[in-house]
């Protein structure tokens, strides 16, 4: 049976946390690099802040980015990755969590097309992760059954309709050996909707008010936290970079 998951995305990612770059992306100071990381990570910072789950599962969980925003009110919190060397840094982050608070927490190296579970949760947290798979839908569906009843999946993912990407839904980028999916906002709600979700919210950020957004990224993000609210939606298609959606079992 061949794998779902698009091939190199593994060592792709156990390079890039080896070497450090990606954990730089969000604990250094915002640059021209690392300003749609922050503006993703607060994005998520307020979502959880406003469902405060008893249960996270971050699926994807990377370095460990999302650590620091899970409330302490957390019963248990599973963070799982294929990247042996994202779970390195995501490890070095929680062993600097009170031990009280480390005993709640768990990792694992898997694909997720293998990854079992015992347990559902009330919280899943897909950020970066939905795109890297060839078939969408068996993923999505795994995400489901993994959502405790009443339990939110947050996700977010490249908007296809980006104007810098011409509507292009598979994409392959010079830093990366592999190809990779841009999903629009409204098929990301269908293929959720057909998988059992119901929609909660959709916001469009790191929208591209004006051109001068690299040479100004603290500007940029004070932009679009200020701004995405009243953005209209035919405007936000096109000049947004990133769709998030929440969606509700």
């Amino acid at each position: 049976m061949s794998s779902n998951i698009k091939p190199n995305v593994e060592e792709h990612f156990d390079d890039y946390a080896s070497t450090g770059r990606w954990q730089a992306l969000l604990r250094e100071k915002v640059d021209s690099n690392n300003f749609p990381y922050i503006i993703r990570f607060d994005w998520y910072k307020d979502i959880m802040n406003t469902l405060l789950p008893d249960s996270v599962l971050d699926v994807g969980c990377g370095s460990g980015d999302f650590v620091t925003i899970v409330p302490n009110s957390i019963s248990r919190y599973k963070g799982m990755d294929i990247s042996e060397q994202m779970l390195v840094a995501t490890k070095d982050i929680i062993d600097k969590l009170p031990q009280a608070e480390q005993e709640k927490y768990s990792l694992v190296q898997s694909s997720f097309e293998t990854y079992e579970d015992s347990q559902d949760y009330d919280f899943i947290l897909a950020s970066g992760f939905l795109e890297y798979f060839v078939e969408l839908k068996p993923i999505i569906e795994k995400l489901y059954q993994l959502t405790s009843d009443n339990g939110h999946l947050a996700i977010q993912v490249p908007n296809r309709e980006f104007f810098r990407w011409k509507g292009i839904a598979l994409a392959k980028e010079n830093d990366k050996g592999f190809s990779h999916h841009r999903i629009s906002g409204s098929e990301c709600d269908q293929l959720m909707a057909e998988a059992g979700y119901t929609k909660v919210q959709g916001d469009y950020i790191n929208h591209y008010y004006y051109p001068y957004k690299r040479i100004f990224p603290k500007l940029h993000i004070i932009f679009d936290k200020l701004l995405s609210p009243y953005t209209p939606v035919s405007f936000s298609r096109k000049r947004a970079s990133m769709y998030c959606g929440v969606y509700k079992k």
